[in-house]
């Protein structure tokens, strides 16, 4: 039916139509004005939110409002449920526990996993404590000796004086090796710094009588006159054109030496002195003895060698003589990085780590024709050798020629695997590179090692799906010949970062220089050490019956099982101990007298190696895993496995040998020990708490088939920061530090100490106070000793926390 045309009449037209009245209106000239485009913008968004609505909103209503009807009724239903059970509030939390608890329980039985893998953990970024032993017992699979041979052999092919081309271009194969083993963030840092080179056909030593000229070229070699076949100690000093004088034979140039010469009635001012290397001084220690002394010029002496069969009285070792003890890194600019503008550049004279007295190296066979010249004049020492004496000596003409760049560039290559749950923690592996020949036994073979424990610990990552709990480091450095200034610039660049982040260093050198397996390790590192050790297996026949590292430890060094603490050379550790007082590790097979191994000259080719060495490369293997079993075992131990318990009891061996130096300098009997004995007993009290809860912590994960609930995660995170806090409060301020970057008053390196710890002193302990007493200044020591003591006191504040 449709409507009517018109609504009907309601009312009368009168109303409905009243009269209107006319207007006049004329007709527009121009079309009307468009509206605005806001104006359109709006009526189109109108539109458009109308169709919206009209077309999905309205569907999608009619389709969710059955479901919100009966969700309502669920409600309803439950509440009433909830009513008939008991109190609201408490059914409802009990009900939400139980959810949660079956949730978790699903969820950790959903993720566990048989195998290296190993369980669940709550605590953990991405939820996973790995079986740290199975992951370490797959290692040796990945070590491959024939792979290790050849990077030893190619490093070697190539001369790595710091600075140089060939230096340059192992450091991009370094690179690139890291790099293709899955190494993402691989990067070459570049320094600049002080280093001196040989100048050609300049240097000379010869009898003042023109009958002999000492041969200052490596004369294992043959060709043309390559730099690294020239005599010459990085970081030396040269002469100021020709020196003649007479000579002296100095023995090792020890104080003991000197002090014989001294009785004699022998003056050494203005000689020239013959001094042999090796002995129970560092090089650099001897060079300052005889400038005080007041010789003109030192002339180093290289020990007679079997390490091979043939010439090995004609090597020349290149023997660094910078003055680490004194300040590690750039001999002129010992305070920084790199030459800005305010850097303190040292003259030479003001230097404490350069040396004051020119020096050139001879063979034996050169030093030893020398000696023969002097006769029977002067003192006799023990191994048969007179010393001469000045008035009736032979006299010797000198010069050295050595061309020094205050602004060398140099290279450390880094590489990092980042960790998955304590990142900001990390294990260091630095490895020297460079070399004043071809170092195949030394830094070649260190770099190899580098090498392969990244290719190790990254084929555990491909094979496993692991990545470490903290991060892993690879540093290959430079210039360690010279003052270690590649590791030292590369510490002072980062030592904030280094300081907060840094937590241990390990260090790879020296992997296989003799048959003796040589440990040191911080005291908080020992037990780990050991444990380590028992864990790496050997070939019997060829480690003397022994079945794996420790045994052959035990069988070298006696049933005690204690390991050294000792870290006197001039390797790269130095700077992280003596600035940072991060503890360090230094494991290899060593020889007995080092100083008669020829490891800094042109006799340590790979051809030597390979023959007269380990050409099986066992020792090396062996090495390597028992590195990457301690960089594993530290970046992936859920609590920083320092035994703060043996620390103590060392500190308290420590205290018990400061006291025996105290003893032996009457000048110093005013000194007492008791309140350090106070100290350390405290510090033994605060690390038990410490070990309790590392106890209690294994003993929990255990019960708990290894969840670890949130708040004890977050404990354990605080333990292992408080360990590394430990540490740090040993570390000095820059206020009045008798020697650059050295801050570490605890377990720093003395300045007056052995190249080696052969004497049964614990030498890296308490170095401030040690110096302070055989300088017999009372006064500092009695200081240096308040400090401590009151600084140990705090450690053990910090520890006690725990009970």
């Amino acid at each position: 039916m449709h409507p009517p045309p018109v609504p009907p009449t309601y009312l009368s037209d009168a109303v409905l139509h009243p009269p209107m009245e006319r207007f006049e209106v004329e007709d527009a000239e121009t079309a009307p004005k468009p509206r605005s485009l806001l104006s359109t913008i709006v009526n189109a968004s109108q539109n458009t939110f109308r169709s919206l609505h009209n077309n999905v909103l309205a569907s999608v209503m009619r389709i969710v409002d059955p479901f919100r009807e009966g969700i309502a009724v669920v409600d309803r239903t439950y509440e009433l449920f909830i009513l008939k059970l008991g109190n609201p509030l408490v059914v409802k939390r009990l009900l939400y526990i139980s959810f949660v608890v079956v949730l978790m329980n699903s969820l950790y039985y959903a993720e566990r996993k048989d195998g290296v893998k190993g369980i669940s953990s709550g605590g953990f970024t991405d939820g996973k404590l790995f079986y740290i032993d199975l992951l370490g017992n797959s290692l040796r699979q990945y070590i491959d000796p024939l792979v290790l041979k050849e990077d030893i052999e190619y490093v070697s092919s190539v001369s790595r004086l710091p600075g140089t081309v060939g230096d340059l271009a192992i450091a991009r194969y370094v690179k690139s090796y890291l790099a293709n083993n899955g190494i993402k963030s691989v990067l070459i840092d570049e320094h600049d710094t002080y280093i001196n080179y040989p100048v050609v056909n300049s240097s000379y030593i010869r009898l003042a009588d023109g009958t002999f000229e000492a041969t200052l070229t490596d004369g294992l070699l043959d060709g043309a006159d390559y730099i690294q076949r020239l005599a010459f100690n990085p970081d030396a000093l040269a002469t100021d054109g020709e020196i003649e004088a007479p000579y002296i034979f100095a023995n090792y140039g020890e104080e003991s030496d000197f002090a014989r010469l001294s009785d004699a009635g022998i003056p050494l001012n203005g000689c020239i002195l013959l001094v042999k290397y090796g002995g129970n001084l560092p090089e650099s220690r001897k060079l300052v003895l005889a400038h005080e002394l007041g010789a003109q010029a030192v002339v180093f002496i290289s020990l007679w060698s079997d390490w091979t069969d043939a010439n090995s009285d004609e090597h020349i070792n290149r023997c660094g003589v910078g003055n680490t003890r004194y300040s590690a890194g750039d001999l002129l600019d010992p305070f920084w990085t790199t030459h800005l503008a305010d850097a303190r550049n040292l003259d030479w004279a003001a230097s404490g780590a350069a040396p004051q007295i020119p020096l050139i190296p001879v063979s034996w066979k050169d030093g030893k024709y020398l000696i023969d010249q002097l006769g029977k004049d002067g003192i006799r020492y023990e191994d048969g050798p007179f010393s001469g004496t000045s008035g009736t000596s032979k006299r010797l003409k000198l010069k050295i020629a050595l061309y020094g760049r205050r602004y060398q560039s140099i290279w450390n290559v880094v590489g990092s695997i980042q960790g998955r749950e304590q990142a900001s923690k990390g294990v260091i592996f630095g490895a020297p590179r460079d070399s004043t020949c071809f170092g195949a036994s030394t830094s070649a073979t260190s770099t190899a090692v580098l090498l392969s424990l990244a290719k190790v610990l990254t084929s555990l990552q491909r094979q496993y799906d692991w990545s470490p709990s903290r991060s892993i480091h690879f540093v290959s450095f430079d210039a360690t010949d010279y003052n270690v200034a590649g590791s030292a610039l590369w510490v002072k660049e980062r030592k904030k970062e280094l300081f907060e982040q840094g937590y241990t260093y390990i260090e790879v050198s020296d992997i296989y220089l003799g048959d003796i397996l040589t440990v040191a390790a911080n005291p908080l590192l020992h037990p780990v050490l050991l444990e380590e050790l028992d864990k790496v297996a050997i070939e019997p026949a060829h480690f003397g019956g022994a079945q794996n590292l420790y045994q052959l430890y035990v069988k070298q060094h006696g049933r005690q099982s204690t390991v050294a603490s000792s870290f006197l050379e001039n390797k790269n550790y130095m700077p992280f101990i003596n600035s940072l007082n991060m503890p360090a590790i230094d494991v290899g097979f060593r020889a007995k007298d080092p100083a008669r191994q020829p490891m800094q000259s042109c006799l340590d080719l790979f051809e030597n190696l390979d023959k007269h060495r380990d050409g099986q490369m066992e020792h090396q293997v062996a090495m390597t895993e028992l590195l990457a079993r301690l960089g594993l075992r530290l970046a992936e131990e859920p609590i920083i496995p320092f035994n703060l318990s043996h620390f103590s009891t060392m500190i308290a061996a420590y205290k018990d040998d400061l006291q025996k130096l105290l003893d032996e300098h009457l000048i110093m009997r005013g000194i007492d020990l008791n309140e350090l004995n106070r100290a350390t007993a405290k510090l033994l009290q605060g690390a038990q708490s410490l070990e309790d809860f590392k106890q209690e912590w294994r003993d929990f994960l255990k019960s708990s088939d290894g969840v670890e609930p949130v708040m004890l995660a977050n404990a354990r995170r605080f333990a292992n920061e408080n360990v590394v806090t430990f540490n740090r409060l040993f570390v000095a301020s820059n206020e009045n530090l008798a020697r650059p970057e050295c801050y570490n008053f605890l377990t720093g390196t003395p300045y007056v100490a052995p190249p080696y710890s052969n004497d049964g002193r614990e030498w890296n302990s308490f170095p401030f106070v040690r110096d302070a007493l055989l300088m017999e200044d009372a006064r500092a020591a009695a200081w240096e000793l308040e400090r401590l003591t009151r600084t140990l006191t705090h450690a053990a504040e910090l520890l006690i926390m725990y009970r």
